[in-house]
């Protein structure tokens, strides 16, 4: 157990050398051996001294080979981090920063930097990190290892982006090529928030506008807005603006799940109870406050864009990626979801009943369509604001 492995495969018979391999590589795994080296001794009857070749670096091409597969295939980056560490190569050390990039994936880290010198805490910045680290020391190009990097630098490239959203596409896609199912549904419920967040220019750094968007529905004005948004601290800003991301972030969600329940109501007058609840949260019984909010509703409704604009279709699969994410993060404990005949229609017989299996393929279908709401936003926002005025 442990041991540290030297061999010799001068007098292998045949195909013995090709076996060894193989058991050299099965004792890395059984009994956790490392192997130091392989050799080879070369026999010439002319020569006075004669070479040993060592063989090393072609077993150590096998377990590079072995980690390449497990990134590009799997999304896994740690055996690749292992080798880096092992190495004394200055070439491809850097390619161990790869594993921040795969950690960030798995923790669902999409935010961009928290601050200008984190560099692991969020997919693009580990992203960065890694394509810097492996630009500043480029191999020789005669390198067989040469091709096995290209193919980690080329996986790595949808998250060049410097866009929050354009990262969060990119990040349910790789969710959907490695089986990460809850981290695929976690970056594409997050993304929509981030998406109409960008759309609608609800940017963190402006205050002012952030809270305008959802409190002129309490008639917050514009003026008390900036008001509050002044008397923010400087030596505090960035607490409080990573305070106010997560606040508007919140407040999106309770839009959406505020038009889904207004497009689901079956009268007037449980639309009208259900925008009374929303707008007058302070105090949800106080029929003078109510009253006073009545006639103005329907009009304060119309004025804002989140409310006009967004299409029922996006608004309905929010809510459903919302529901299963939960359902996901409840450790299956929640009621189960009811997947859609589209779903089920795409699985064999045997996949209908592997939850696992309708979970990832719904995230696809929910995927393309989501995707293809936001591609065409502009088209179909016009196209609900028709509806609506028709």
């Amino acid at each position: 157990q442990g041991d540290e492995l030297y061999f010799d495969v001068t007098h292998g018979f045949r195909s013995l050398p090709i076996l060894i391999l193989a058991i050299l590589q099965y004792s890395k795994i059984l009994k956790d051996t490392k192997i130091k080296g392989v050799y080879y001794g070369v026999f010439d009857r002319d020569t006075e001294v004669n070479p040993a070749i060592d063989l090393t670096p072609f077993y150590e091409l096998l377990s590079w080979t072995d980690a390449a597969n497990s990134f590009i295939r799997y999304g896994h980056g740690e055996q690749i981090y292992e080798l880096c560490q092992e190495s004394d190569n200055p070439a491809i050390k850097p390619y161990g920063e790869i594993v921040h990039l795969t950690n960030a994936l798995d923790a669902s880290l999409g935010r961009t930097k928290f601050s200008p010198n984190d560099t692991v805490n969020s997919i693009h910045g580990a992203w960065s990190n890694f394509k810097q680290a492996v630009s500043q020391n480029e191999m020789n190009d005669d390198s067989v290892l040469n091709p096995l990097f290209q193919k980690i630098r080329e996986k790595t490239e949808p998250f060049s982006s410097e866009n929050d959203v354009q990262t969060g596409w990119a990040a349910v896609e790789w969710a959907l090529e490695n089986n990460m199912v809850q981290q695929g549904y976690t970056a594409l419920k997050e993304n929509i928030l981030t998406f109409l967040s960008q759309y609608y220019d609800i940017n963190s750094s402006k205050t002012a506008n952030l809270i305008n968007r959802y409190d002129q529905f309490k008639e917050l004005t514009v003026q008390e807005a900036k008001k509050e948004a002044r008397a923010i601290d400087s030596s505090n800003r960035a607490k409080k603006e990573s305070s106010s991301v997560v606040n508007y972030r919140n407040k999106l969600d309770d839009i959406l799940s505020f038009i889904d329940r207004l497009e689901k109501a079956n009268s007037t007058d449980e639309r009208m109870k259900i925008l009374q609840c929303f707008l007058v949260s302070e105090d949800k019984n106080d029929q003078a406050y109510k009253d006073t909010y009545n006639d103005k509703i329907k009009g304060k409704v119309k004025e804002e864009k989140l409310f006009s604009e967004i299409p029922n279709d996006l608004v309905h699969l929010y809510r459903e990626t919302a529901d299963i994410r939960n359902n996901l993060n409840h450790y299956g404990y929640s009621r189960k979801p009811a997947f859609s005949e589209e779903c089920l229609t795409q699985l064999s017989e045997n996949e209908q009943d592997d939850l696992y299996r309708k979970y990832l393929k719904t995230l696809e279908i929910n995927y393309k369509k989501i995707r293809n709401i936001c591609d065409n936003y502009d088209e179909l926002k016009l196209k609900r604001k028709k509806n609506d005025s028709q």
